[in-house]
């Protein structure tokens, strides 16, 4: 046998020796390595690291303002996603109910719990676009038409002066044609359209169970208990 063979022989014999004699100190009493709680309990843990456990969650408390989500929420990753093409992607990944604009705005009135617009007059294209029954963004312009404030050429006059049925682009992103006029530099962020510019809350959409929800994920974390020192 050669020198180093008969070095790494020695050495993991020490390491075997020393790991039976250290385990049979333990068995003995001799070495004791249980935790002094006494100790432990004076040691101050950072917030990021103290069980959730500790802190006393008012979930009856959550507000309706958007300043609250976006305390928990990073404002602009939540933002990046509110789009009506993401939306469409995790509802369906999700099983959930699809909510596109004309979901929730449509000929029988505004509203984010029920479907405002006939799932028969919206249509899925094959470039992944929705192209809508004529009644549902008619109905939904009557009353500015009425009004005075647009006319049939806001919608059907093209910027080289031709008349047009306007649709979705799907090389801008695009899934409706709402998203032609509405906040178009942000390709119609439901986000920017509802909370940055409109009077909404995220409630507005997020019309579930949210006390349940936010419950349920917190609770993956640890205990939800209220806070008792």
């Amino acid at each position: 046998m050669s020198d180093r063979s008969s070095l790494v022989v020695l050495l993991i014999g020490l390491i075997l020796g020393a790991s039976l004699f250290t385990v049979v100190l333990y068995k003995t009493g001799v070495i004791d390595w249980s935790i002094d709680e006494a100790i432990v309990g004076e040691i101050e843990l950072p917030e990021y690291a103290r069980p959730i456990s500790e802190f006393q969650i008012d979930f009856e408390g959550i507000s309706d303002k958007p300043d609250f989500c976006f305390g928990c929420h990073d404002p602009d990753q939540t933002k990046s996603f509110h789009t009506p093409k993401k939306i469409v992607e995790i509802a369906e990944s999700k099983g959930l109910r699809r909510r596109i604009c004309v979901d929730c705005h449509g000929p029988d009135g505004n509203s984010a719990a029920e479907q405002m617009s006939s799932i028969s007059m919206i249509k899925l294209q094959e470039d992944g676009t929705f192209r809508l029954g004529n009644i549902i963004p008619h109905s939904i312009h009557t009353e500015k038409m009425d009004l005075g404030a647009m006319a049939c050429e806001t919608c059907h006059l093209s910027s080289e002066g031709d008349l047009e049925i306007p649709v979705a682009d799907a090389g801008q992103g695009q899934v409706l044609v709402c998203e032609k006029c509405h906040i178009p530099v942000n390709k119609g962020n439901y986000i920017a359209i509802h909370v940055e510019y409109g009077s909404k809350s995220c409630l507005t959409c997020h019309t579930g169970d949210v006390i349940g929800i936010h419950k349920e994920a917190t609770s993956m974390l640890g205990s939800t208990s209220e806070r008792t020192h």
